[in-house]
């Protein structure tokens, strides 16, 4: 006997647009959440790009306080060195 059936009489149309619509709804929502994400990015990459900058400047300073004390350093064992 050929199976002569229709769609609604194998699914329940209403469950199936439903569900489609939930599916729609979660979707659209993870959508918003991502592009929210997205627009933190650049305001994040600011921030350590300043403190990566701050860092770097503040190892430059200690860098050559270090330069000066080993050439003050220097200075007095050649000092220490001619007496």
């Amino acid at each position: 006997m050929p199976n002569n059936k229709t769609m609604s009489e194998d699914v329940d149309n209403d469950d199936v647009f439903d569900q489609l619509e939930a599916v729609g709804e979660r979707t659209s929502d993870f959508a918003s959440a991502v592009t929210g994400l997205l627009q933190h990015i650049p305001i994040a990459v600011n921030k350590l790009r300043t403190n990566v900058k701050s860092l770097k400047d503040t190892i430059t300073q200690k860098d050559a306080a270090i330069a000066t004390k080993d050439t003050e350093l220097a200075l007095k064992d050649d000092e220490l060195a001619l007496q």
